[in-house]
């Protein structure tokens, strides 16, 4: 099976060859292909150049043109954006709050997203998507990475704490604003040409306590994934980043289509993720990203042996990923070690 066979095939809940792999790179992209940073994320037309180029270069592997960063949100309301310009910054990142205080509120002016950089952007990636053949690619479901732009990651904690009355009110504005964005692409290309990846970062256990999450982060959830199932919207991935053990209960009432992927990180474990989530969803997961970045090429062996040990024969089916996205300079040879370690033990 060729690797987009081999990952339709999976999402349809048919037989397939053997365990497909998924790098989960964005940065990577750029690194691998000589392409400096600033130009992969301010040209989206080299960032769609780099991905087809990787993929082209491992065939074995589900690649497929990526961009995007999880740093953002002050940026389309008005704030300020810094670039990466070498390895100490691999992506673009919001470098000071844009307000921090409740009565700030008021000044912060509603965003536009049409007429925003990044829609610009992104709308830019998406258009070169559609022409080529892939998905165009919608708004996170989650809040809470826009919000820590915002805010400024400790004071969205003390918002939710002291605060919760002015959270709820910058909360809709972020909500409002990527339900326009994802209303005008929907419209555009239509939801069975559309896919989501939600990326919760910031909802793991190590940041907010499973009851702050059903509080401050699981409507919005909902809501987001209601509007996508309701709009059609069936190519979906869910990245869990971090611990979020105590947050698994919570997902059986989130509107998600069957097949949809939940990717975990190594903080928790792929059999029983599975087992709590169910056979209707794809488990994806959970290379450590620490040993990809500086183990050996044999360290990195026995971690995807593990992986697929836990999960190549659950019921409702298995990727094999990175437990994050993979470390942009991570050695070439660690990624020679994943196709290794997939073609000698990933087979069914």
């Amino acid at each position: 099976m060729t690797a987009k066979e081999r990952l339709k095939a999976l999402i349809l809940n048919e037989p397939i060859d053997r365990v497909p792999f998924m790098p989960f790179g964005v940065s990577w992209y750029a690194v691998d292909n000589g392409i400096s940073l600033y130009d992969f994320f301010t040209r989206p037309n080299i960032a769609f150049q780099a991905g087809e180029a990787t993929m082209r270069k491992y065939p074995w592997a589900n690649i497929r043109p990526v961009y995007g960063w999880a740093d953002h949100g002050a940026w389309e309301f008005g704030g300020k954006i810094s670039w990466p310009k070498g390895d100490l910054t691999m992506t673009p990142y919001t470098p000071e709050p844009l307000i921090s205080k409740p009565e700030e509120l008021d000044q912060l002016r509603e965003s536009d997203p049409p007429k925003t950089e990044w829609y610009r952007l992104r709308s830019s990636f998406n258009e070169i998507c559609i022409r080529k053949g892939y998905s165009a690619l919608l708004p996170s479901g989650s809040i809470m990475a826009p919000l820590a732009s915002i805010l400024g990651i400790e004071n969205l904690l003390k918002w939710m704490v002291k605060y919760q009355d002015a959270f709820y009110v910058l909360a809709d504005k972020v909500l409002n604003m990527n339900l326009k964005i994802a209303q005008v692409t929907l419209e555009k290309y239509g939801a069975m040409h559309c896919s989501v990846m939600t990326d919760l970062t910031l909802e793991g256990n190590s940041v907010i306590s499973p009851e702050a999450f059903k509080k401050f982060c699981l409507p919005y959830i909902v809501k987001f994934h209601d509007f996508y199932l309701d709009s059609g919207v069936r190519a979906v991935m869910l990245h869990l980043c971090g611990d979020h053990e105590g947050n698994l209960k919570y997902w059986e009432g989130v509107p998600l289509p069957e097949r949809a992927i939940f990717s975990i990180g190594d903080a928790m474990d792929l059999e029983q993720t599975g087992n709590i989530l169910g056979e209707k969803y794809i488990i994806a997961g959970n290379i450590s990203t620490t040993t990809l970045q500086i183990g050996t090429k044999e360290d990195v062996k026995q971690e995807v042996s593990r992986c697929l040990r836990q999960a190549k024969e659950r019921p409702g089916g298995f990727i094999l990923m990175p437990a994050c996205e993979y470390p942009p300079m991570a050695p070439a040879k660690n990624f020679e070690a994943i196709r290794e370690a997939l073609m000698e033990y990933g087979f069914y």
